[in-house]
């Protein structure tokens, strides 16, 4: 019996492809979520080549509550391992607010 060796990113991939949003962007679950109302604190590496900047365009338009975003020059895709420090003090004042 052969057996397929899983890498570590497999899971993760799958559920992009899976839920990304397609062009023409008109259609699917993504477009019947329901506002958030609870405040949002997001983190975003500048140096991230995955998500690009143009990705916050109209975040705000479903928020009922505040937004704050995070940005961190020199960081990636990852800014909770690349500055676990940063992160979780940011979280901690967050938290202190709401």
């Amino acid at each position: 019996m052969h057996r397929r060796r899983h890498r570590g990113t497999d899971g993760m991939m799958n559920y992009y492809r899976a839920n990304l949003p397609r062009e023409p962007y008109d259609s699917g679950a993504f477009l019947e979520l329901p506002e958030v109302k609870a405040p949002v604190l997001q983190f975003h590496g500048l140096g991230d080549t995955a998500l690009l900047p143009e990705g916050f365009d109209n975040t705000w338009d479903h928020l009922a509550a505040d937004w704050t975003l995070v940005t961190l020059p020199g960081v990636g895709h990852w800014p909770h391992q690349e500055k676990p420090m940063v992160v979780s003090d940011m979280i901690k004042a967050c938290l202190k607010l709401h």
